[in-house]
């Protein structure tokens, strides 16, 4: 483990941004710089799909519940600006467009079912120190006031956790949300692994001087849990390849440790 660890912060010193990993191996854990607020970007949706799984599994909502779409685009990422006629959905369909395409549509449809404190209060209950969401997606006036949604590398292998661990979510619930983390369509921890060597459930983020990727490796016992954050890289290509090649080094001792 000494070898990895020493390899990622090779990476790391060679990179020209500031970056923060957290990575929990089955029995060991590489943390650098891992507790230093992020801005969340995308990533902060892994709550949102908390928050709604927890309410649907109490009956507060429903997963067959019809979201409606207003007419005003969102823009940024996902389908739902592309397609018009699409009035809506029900919210599983809403929950897995937001995670798998990072639709902003969705997000902020779901965000607006849920409610911040709702969400807020989630991630507090989980013991999550630097995450909290403060604006809707895409919502640049609301940035420019200071408002941000902001987490933690250390923050989302624990809130990836939740999902992994049983008793945290009902079981029915769990299953469904890593269904839907495992369908994800944006690769950055495993852009330099072929798709069927490795099972990966996940979410990614970006935003201009940022780049981000939070996912479990694996399934069953054998499971490393791992969030990259790169702010401040010289360009965002950079910052991809950093983070590809952390996920390659995560996967190489998973394959050497079976």
């Amino acid at each position: 483990m000494a070898a990895v660890e020493m390899a990622i912060r090779e990476l790391i010193g060679e990179s020209s941004g500031r970056v923060s990993v957290a990575i929990k191996f089955r029995s060991s854990r590489v943390y650098m710089n891992s507790e230093a607020p992020m801005r969340a970007a995308s990533t902060i949706k892994l709550a949102l799909l908390f928050e709604a799984c927890r309410q649907i599994a109490n009956g507060t909502l429903s997963g067959d519940r019809k979201i409606a779409f207003g007419d005003k685009p969102t823009g940024g990422a996902g389908v739902l600006d592309h397609l018009p006629s699409l009035k809506e959905l029900a919210l599983w369909d809403v929950l897995t467009l937001m995670i798998i395409v990072s639709d902003n549509t969705a997000s902020n449809a779901v965000l607006e079912l849920l409610g911040k404190d709702a969400v807020n209060q989630a991630c507090n209950a989980l013991d999550l120190q630097n995450t909290r969401i403060e604006r809707k997606f895409m919502d640049f006036q609301a940035a420019e006031k200071g408002l941000d949604n902001r987490t933690s590398a250390s923050d989302m292998v624990c809130l990836l956790e939740a999902f992994l661990m049983q008793g945290v979510l009902p079981e029915r619930e769990r299953k469904r949300a890593m269904e839907i983390l495992g369908n994800q369509q944006s690769r950055k921890l495993t852009a330099a692994i072929e798709e069927e060597e490795v099972q990966f459930y996940g979410k990614t983020g970006e935003l201009a001087g940022l780049q981000a990727d939070v996912g479990v490796f694996g399934e069953g016992e054998n499971v490393a849990i791992a969030a990259v954050f790169v702010e401040g890289a010289g360009n965002p290509l950079e910052a991809r390849h950093l983070i590809a090649n952390i996920g390659l080094l995560i996967h190489q001792q998973m394959k050497s440790a079976t």
